[in-house]
């Protein structure tokens, strides 16, 4: 594929947070989601995406993240993950248009469900079909858009993950479609993600010709995955995608790492060959993306298997 060619000359930048733009340019009503802005005020998220591409991203996420039917309860959408993921993704396709040799990932975010804490539970078989219900709109809608990638992203469950590529692999079959996987994890200190797997074990547990790449994102900050990425680009065949959160952040939920200290953490982790795509996850901003698009240039990508 295209994308995986040029990935293995220049490390290609991701955008940053989705929601965090979003503050920036609007106010959400009370228990509003991001993604309910796809279909209410389309122009916003064009802008956004339009933003991220000028401050120098080579990908830009769909906002698609939410776009499940368990974030939908309270919404005036519920019902229509289908139509709020469609038209997610149509936005950034239109906003990448706009430029040249721009691609497109469909967001997938890991619900606010955990099937890893179900897995003894008598009623697991039920709630895993809940599960499947919930999600199946949201996958349905990216796929049907064609993005050029997609995101399953801050993964903390392995059984989740497990079943949305099932849903995923039921989609390709009956669409006869193929689109590129990446799975971006999201872990504590200790390297594991809240289902106890490490990257290693999770690699091991789902890999499929599918998966073109993995990575991690939001977790605890850049400073404290450097080692890390130290560690787990090595055993990791396929590519790697790295975007972190600006820090952690403060008891008023804003995020302390400035755009130039950011990008200092993240010139560590490009440093010896061990990533191939990097951004910005919570907190960060198209200032964020900038900066590290520039420092990028000084790296180069890891190798990795097509």
């Amino acid at each position: 594929m295209k994308i995986q060619n040029e990935l293995k000359k220049r490390i290609f930048i991701l955008d940053g947070a989705m929601g965090t733009e979003i503050k920036r340019n609007i106010q959400l009503k009370d228990k509003q989601l991001n993604e309910e802005l796809n279909i209410i005020n389309p122009e916003i998220i064009k802008k956004i995406h339009r933003e991220y591409i000028k401050a120098g991203a080579d990908i830009i996420e769909s906002n698609t993240f939410n776009s499940n039917e368990m974030a939908l309860q309270n919404s005036k959408f519920k019902g229509k993950s289908y139509e709020l993921s469609f038209e997610g993704v149509m936005l950034a396709k239109e906003a990448a248009k706009e430029y040249k040799n721009i691609y497109v990932a469909a967001s997938i975010g890991p619900t606010n469900k955990s099937l890893f804490l179900e897995k003894n539970d008598c009623t697991f078989d039920v709630k895993k079909n809940e599960f499947i219900k919930d999600i199946k709109g949201q996958i349905a809608g990216v796929i049907d858009a064609d993005p050029d990638l997609i995101l399953l992203e801050t993964v903390y469950d392995s059984l989740n993950l497990e079943i949305m590529l099932e849903v995923i692999k039921y989609n390709f079959n009956k669409k006869n479609k193929q689109i590129p996987i990446i799975v971006s994890l999201t872990v504590g200190e200790n390297g594991k993600i809240f289902s106890g797997e490490s990257f290693d074990e999770i690699i091991e547990k789902v890999d499929t010709e599918d998966i073109i790449g993995y990575g991690i994102n939001c977790s605890y900050g850049s400073e404290k995955l450097i080692n890390l990425i130290e560690q787990i680009a090595l055993n990791n065949r396929k590519l790697m995608i790295v975007y972190p959160n600006a820090g952690l952040p403060d008891s008023n939920g804003n995020y302390k790492e400035t755009p130039e200290i950011f990008s200092k953490y993240m010139e560590k982790i490009m440093r010896n060959n061990k990533v191939n795509i990097v951004g910005g996850c919570c907190g960060t901003t198209s200032e964020y993306i900038k900066i590290l698009s520039n420092s990028s240039k000084n790296y180069l990508p890891k190798d990795f298997e097509i």
